[in-house]
């Protein structure tokens, strides 16, 4: 079934001091959610948790549980991302699940464990991008990415360096995928070394031929916009609990 078609299905039991929320996340994929009973601003019973079951053969699965749960649908609903966490550990373990496959594909035995994921509008891929030669708060002069597709594979790696800015040596805010335009090419905002967020600054493109820069005004996209087409926002992961009211984005 179509992204676009699936409604919303959510079925709530309460059982002693328990809320349990079942949530469909599309036709094959689902999550559980228990969270405590609050009168007035006091949670009873015990802490929140979370189950994931994918329909297998026919079947309801269970395929992980942690205290937390994220979870993002990918191109068409033919496979999606989820991830689970507990109160020890921050980071979660992250999986790739294809639907009617029951195995689980982790995402941290194909890419560097360094990585910061960004997943194109299309749900296409999940990219994998490495910050090189600087740090956070000074930005990188390189940056180093690779891909997996739907299928577990994993793609070609490019590094590619930062382009000059106005005569002065530039570098990469930072290794966080700015913007998609349609065609699924990731954008990185550009400024020159030891500059302020404020810019100069550049959007450059990761092409298959290389790196392509544009100029840009301070917090400005639209002569990008106009050369290349609309941008877009990187898809973003659906929490569980607390996750916004309605159902999760296709």
């Amino acid at each position: 079934m179509a992204a676009s078609l699936i409604t919303l299905s959510v079925t709530t039991i309460l059982l002693g001091c328990s809320n349990y929320v079942e949530q469909d996340v599309n036709s094959w994929l689902k999550i559980r959610v228990r969270t405590p009973v609050h009168e007035g601003i006091v949670g009873l019973g015990p802490s929140p948790h979370t189950w994931g079951y994918a329909k297998i053969n026919g079947q309801w699965k269970l395929i992980g549980e942690g205290t937390r749960a994220s979870v993002l649908r990918l191109k068409n609903d033919s496979a999606a991302l989820v991830g689970f966490s507990d109160e020890t550990h921050a980071a979660a373990a992250l999986f790739l699940l294809r639907t009617g496959d029951p195995r689980l594909t982790m995402i941290g035995e194909l890419l560097p464990q360094d990585c910061v994921l960004s997943i194109p509008p299309t749900g296409e891929r999940v990219d994998c991008v490495v910050g090189q030669e600087g740090s956070i708060s000074e930005g990188y002069r390189r940056l180093f990415l690779t891909n997996v597709d739907l299928e577990g594979h994993v793609g070609a790696a490019l590094t590619v360096d930062a382009p000059d800015l106005d005569g002065r040596r530039g570098c990469f805010s930072s290794a966080i995928v700015e913007y998609y335009d349609r065609g699924a090419i990731p954008y990185f905002r550009v400024r020159p070394v030891g500059a302020g967020w404020h810019g100069p600054w550049l959007l450059a493109g990761v092409f298959p031929d290389g790196l392509r820069a544009f100029p840009m005004a301070e917090n400005s996209t639209s002569e990008l916009s106009r050369l290349v087409g609309k941008l877009l926002q990187p898809k973003k992961f659906y929490p569980f609990p607390n996750g916004p009211a309605g159902p999760v984005p296709p």
